[in-house]
Formats: structure tokens, sequence, C-alpha cells
């Protein structure tokens, strides 16, 4: 189910499509230091294998469409990724992929695609991010050179940074019900 290679874009290019365009000038960093990649990206030597999430949810090639819509209830959640037994990236399904899909028994993966959702490993996260906020894509698949998965970028809402993995432990903490962290007992 993996995309052909001539999905890679234009010759010389290493990115795929939408992920080919000019430089753009560098941004004012961020002064306040709240955890990597909080505040806007550093265009010099940051690769999205440096600021993905390294250890998001895999689903595997026999997942339904009524699982994965079940998984997109969190509103946190945009994309699934699904890899094979190997760890093969096989499909990046998103909302739309699946909004009008009936059978609900139908895997997951053929309504899925992985051009214009993934980048390789040492892509510049610069021009990731740059790429995300001109598609309004707020989620890529990080992969290796032979299409294995490697992680997740996750740009937060606004659109400054990425989600770390502290950011994702403390969203985390936030949702869980007191119950589940403890309480005084009071």
């Amino acid at each position: 189910m993996r995309d052909p290679p001539d999905d890679l874009g234009p010759p010389g290019s290493q990115l795929p499509p939408p992920y080919t365009f000019a430089r753009t000038p560098k941004p004012q960093r961020s002064r306040r230091p709240s955890g990597p990649y909080a505040g806007p990206v550093d265009e010099v030597s940051c690769t999205a294998a440096e600021a993905m999430l390294t250890n998001p949810v895999r689903h595997p090639l026999s997942v339904t469409v009524a699982e994965i819509r079940d998984f997109f209830r969190d509103h946190h959640v945009h994309a699934a990724l699904i890899v094979s037994p190997a760890g093969y990236l096989e499909a990046v399904v998103e909302r739309d992929d699946i909004a009008y899909c009936q059978a609900l028994d139908t895997a997951a993966a053929t309504l899925g695609r992985l051009a214009g959702r993934t980048v390789p490993a040492g892509a510049s996260l610069a021009e990731v991010h740059h790429a995300m906020t001109a598609t309004g894509r707020r989620r890529a698949a990080v992969t290796s050179a032979d299409g294995r998965l490697l992680g997740l970028l996750c740009m937060k809402a606004s659109q400054t940074g990425f989600c770390s993995e502290q950011d994702v432990r403390a969203r985390a903490l936030d949702n869980a019900h007191p119950a589940v962290l403890g309480s005084s007992g009071r």
C-alpha cells in the first residue's frame, strides 16, 4: 500500500509534495524557555527527527474504520498511523478519509495515503513547519529512508512550534480523572 517512489517530488528533492518549497526568512526565536520546540522553530539546526514524538499510537493493518472512528473521538487526534508488522508505515488516515465510509468493518488503511503526509527524518524542521502551516496540516509522520515509521510531528494549535513528549504527558495528566492521579482523601 506504500505510495510508489514517483511521488517524491521534483528531481533532486528529498521531500515529498507538498513539502518542497523555497526557504523562508529566519523568524525571531522565542526568548521564553518552556521546553523543546515550544516557541518558534529553529530553522538552522533542527530536523524532523529531533522534534518528533517517538512513540505515537500505531495501528495494525487490520484496523477497521469503526476502530479508527473511535480513536478520533479525542479531538487532539488528527491522524491514525497504520503500520505493518515489520514497522513500515502503510497509510496515514485522517478524519476526512473515513468521514463518508459506511462500511465500518472496512480496513481503514485502504482509505488513507502517504503522499503529502510523511516527511523524512532529516528534513529541515523549519521547512516542514512552513509547509504544514501553508497546507493547514497539523500532523506529519516521520519515516526512515526505507519507509519505516520513526515518529510523528504534531504542530501546536498556535502553530508556533511542535508538541514535545513533555507536552503530551502534561496534557494526559490534565485530562486524567482526579481519582487516577490520587486525591487528598478529604
